[in-house]
């Protein structure tokens, strides 16, 4: 009894649900003054894969070749380079006919937790771009250590500790004698 009052009492709710869509009176026209100018001709068109890039900042990355990514890499500069440490990054160089103009970042968890560690990145990588013509002439590797404090100083406190580490590092290239493998004093 219960079961056929229930299915009654839907049958009733649904008979007065009419079955064809009624149709739009006329098409909306948005004035081409008006109109986004990003948005798809295509309405059927899929969106772009990948990441969007609101601010244009796409493509400013360092490309793989400019980068230092083996393990191996990084070790062999820390045992042959030249280390300068300044407050907020310690910098290590080699120069030679086996460098090819790379950056090397680390950024331990001592500074503190991901968040932390890639604005350091982000930061050294920026400041490696920008400060690219003050590097030693030739080729050169170059590995940088982001220490702690480097992601909440200001940037421009930074970035005079970061010129006067490379200003530093030029000076103790250019004395280095070609071939020499020990490490400089700190």
């Amino acid at each position: 009894m219960f079961a056929a009052l229930c299915i009654w009492s839907v049958m009733r709710y649904e008979e007065d649900i009419p079955a064809e869509q009624q149709a739009t009176k006329e098409k909306t026209w948005i004035p081409a003054s008006d109109e986004d100018p990003q948005r798809a001709q295509d309405p059927m068109r899929t969106a772009e894969k990948g990441t969007q890039d609101p601010l244009g900042l796409k493509g400013r990355g360092l490309p793989r070749t400019q980068r230092l990514r083996k393990r191996a890499e990084f070790q062999k500069i820390y045992r042959i380079g030249v280390r300068v440490v300044g407050r907020f990054v310690v910098l290590f160089a080699v120069s030679g006919p086996e460098a090819k103009n790379r950056l090397g970042i680390t950024a331990s968890r001592k500074i503190g937790p991901a968040v932390t560690r890639n604005r350091c990145k982000r930061r050294i990588r920026e400041l490696y771009r920008q400060n690219r013509s003050q590097l030693p002439a030739g080729d050169i590797d170059v590995v940088v250590n982001a220490r702690r404090g480097c992601a909440e100083v200001p940037w421009q406190e930074i970035r005079r500790d970061y010129a006067r580490c490379l200003a530093r590092l030029k000076i103790e290239i250019e004395q280095r004698p070609r071939g020499e493998t020990a490490k400089t004093k700190r």
